[in-house]
Order: structure tokens, then C-alpha cells, then sequence
């Protein structure tokens, strides 16, 4: 059976629902003024891929990469 909460009681104990929810697998309704808000269910959430995607651990960093190792003469016309 499905537990409910209202949504004042699901906001003062959200991270204890939520980790009721992943012990024991059963899915939490929220509702707000009696009306059905939101379900919260188990769900396994992979990380997050990096911003390399799939070149992810295969570039290695040598040097300052903004760097052009050129040096600069503001003055120089």
C-alpha cells in the first residue's frame, strides 16, 4: 500500500520519506489541500556523465591550456 502526505508533512520530513521510499521500495503520494500532487518512486539515478561524455578519462592536460607560450609586448606597434 502507497503512503500519503500532505504536502506541509512531506516538506518538514522530505529527506526521511525519501530514504523510506528507497528502503523499502514503496511509492509515496504527496497531495496538497487533499488533491494528488506529485508521486515519489523508487528509481535508481545513474551519475551525472561528465562534460567529456564519452572522451571521459582518455585526454590528459600537459600544460596551461590558454596558454600559447608566446610572449607579448603590449607596447609594440
Amino acid at each position: 500500500m502507497d503512503t500519503i502526505y500532505g504536502a506541509a508533512e512531506f516538506k518538514a520530513h522530505c529527506l526521511q520519506i525519501i530514504e523510506k521510499v528507497v528502503l523499502t521500495g514503496q511509492d509515496v503520494h504527496v497531495t496538497k489541500r487533499g488533491h494528488p500532487m506529485v508521486r515519489i518512486v523508487p528509481e535508481y539515478v545513474e551519475e551525472p556523465k561528465t562534460a567529456y561524455g564519452f572522451l571521459a578519462g582518455s585526454v590528459t592536460v600537459k600544460d596551461d591550456l590558454l596558454s600559447t607560450n608566446e610572449v607579448w609586448d603590449a607596447d609594440h606597434e
